[in-house]
């Protein structure tokens, strides 16, 4: 086992003057390894390593970290560069390309469109600002071919709010859109996406209900389970909700508090 003095030395012939040793924390009971308390000599960090893993040349995570954001800046700001567009804008940019991922990922689709395509998308539309991205009428947006498929490379391209939604009600693209998330959002869909169903738990609230025959029913789909027993949706949603006693020929019932994925008869 080396000595405090040979770790000194052994860190500084690995590391140099970038990692100072404050001080050489023996083994113990709780940790059988030798451990270092460090000191970065760049930006002052203090960390408390294994003294192996120092040794096999780990050094500061922070300025790893911060090494590792500026080379995938400098990557990026080469894609900007490349296409025309000022490397101040980097911010910008990155923001409105990760909330376009994450709003079309959100709603069910595949989005396999990379930085670099989204800025060669944003060449092509002859914009020069990220603020020229947006919801408002002569604003752009990312729309794909026809309204349909997913937003894949050759499936997009930058059209203005107006052209976007022109394009839509020429497809049917906002009522059709419409319908499907109505419907999967209430689980009326045979085959429903994990993100769609996960947002149809959410928003569905648990019931218990009892047939005019007596029998129990407990359950979080109403939507669901009026469609099982013919029963009347808004009906039934206004007697859970307490604005009538009984309903359809006598069922009662009413919303809990316990959520329930499946109908339980009792």
């Amino acid at each position: 086992m080396m000595s405090a003095a040979e770790l000194h030395a052994k860190v500084r012939t690995v590391h140099g003057d970038s990692i100072r040793v404050l001080q050489v924390i023996p083994p113990s009971s709780l940790n059988r390894l030798k451990k270092l308390r460090l000191e970065c000599g760049k930006c002052g960090n203090e960390w408390t390593p294994d003294a192996a893993d120092t040794l096999r040349g780990f050094g500061c995570r922070v300025c790893s970290t911060e090494k590792s954001k500026a080379t995938k800046n400098a990557q990026k700001i080469s894609v900007l560069q490349k296409y025309g567009f000022a490397a101040h804008q980097l911010d910008g940019w990155r923001l409105k390309y990760k909330t376009f991922r994450r709003n079309k990922i959100a709603g069910g689709f595949e989005c396999s469109i990379t930085f670099r395509q989204y800025m060669k998308l944003a060449a092509r539309a002859g914009l020069i600002a990220p603020t020229q991205i947006g919801l408002r009428t002569k604003q752009f947006q990312m729309a794909r071919l026809g309204d349909s498929g997913d937003y894949v490379w050759g499936n997009c391209r930058f059209i203005t709010a107006d052209e976007n939604l022109q394009e839509k009600m020429e497809n049917g693209g906002t009522d059709v859109a419409a319908r499907k998330i109505s419907k999967a959002l209430t689980g009326r869909t045979k085959a429903n996406s994990a993100d769609k169903a996960s947002a149809a738990k959410k928003l569905s609230k648990p019931f218990r209900l009892v047939s005019p025959t007596g029998r129990v029913y407990t359950g979080s789909n109403l939507v669901e389970f009026c469609a099982d027993h013919s029963l009347s949706e808004s009906m039934m949603m206004r007697l859970c909700r307490g604005g009538c006693r009984t309903a359809q020929g006598g069922w009662t019932g009413k919303y809990t508090g316990d959520r329930g994925d499946k109908v339980k008869r009792l």
